[in-house]
C-alpha cells in the first residue's frame, strides 16, 4: 500500500482521500470506516399539518358562524337571539383568513423535501456524517468514500 495520500473527491468543505474523510467540520479516519451508504430521511411535515389544521378550524368556525349555522345566545347563555350574521364582515374576513392559513399549511406540506444523508459505519455503530437536500451530491460523496475504502484495501 502506498503511503501517499490519494484524493478521490474535493470541494469547498469536503475532502475524501484514501486516509481520511473531511466532511465539513468533522474528520474521519478511513481506516476506521467499515461501510458507507446513502440514506433518506423523510421530510418533516408536522408544521404544515398543524398550520393546515388551524386554518381549517378557523375557516370552519368562522364560515359556519357567517352562514348562521352557529346559534347566538344572550350573554348569560339562556336566551336565543338569532343566528350568525352579527358582525358578519369580521366573521367572513376570519373565514377568508382561515382559508389563506389553510392554503399556506398545504403549501408547507407540499414543499417539504427529504434530506439525503451520508451514513458512515464504524465498529462503534453508524453515524449520519453529512446531510443535504441534493441527492446527487450525497451519491457522489458516497461513491468517492467507497472508492477510498476499496483503494485502502
Amino acid at each position: 500500500m502506498s503511503s501517499q495520500e490519494t484524493t478521490f473527491y474535493q470541494s469547498d468543505n469536503i475532502l475524501i482521500t484514501n486516509t481520511r474523510a473531511v466532511l465539513r467540520n468533522d474528520t474521519y479516519a478511513m481506516a476506521n470506516i467499515t461501510s458507507v451508504k446513502a440514506r433518506v430521511k423523510p421530510p418533516n411535515r408536522v408544521i404544515g399539518i398543524v398550520v393546515s389544521v388551524v386554518g381549517g378550524l378557523m375557516t370552519t368556525c368562522c364560515g359556519c358562524s357567517a352562514l348562521g349555522v352557529i346559534p347566538m345566545l344572550t350573554e348569560g347563555g339562556d336566551e336565543f337571539i338569532g343566528t350568525g350574521l352579527a358582525g358578519g364582515g369580521a366573521i367572513l374576513a376570519g373565514a377568508i383568513f382561515g382559508l389563506l392559513v389553510l392554503a399556506g399549511g398545504i403549501a408547507l406540506i407540499i414543499m417539504a423535501k427529504p434530506t439525503y444523508v451520508v451514513a458512515i459505519g464504524t465498529a462503534g455503530g453508524e453515524v449520519d456524517a453529512l446531510g443535504s437536500r441534493d441527492q446527487d451530491y450525497v451519491a457522489t460523496i458516497v461513491s468517492a468514500m467507497n472508492e477510498a475504502i476499496i483503494h485502502r484495501g
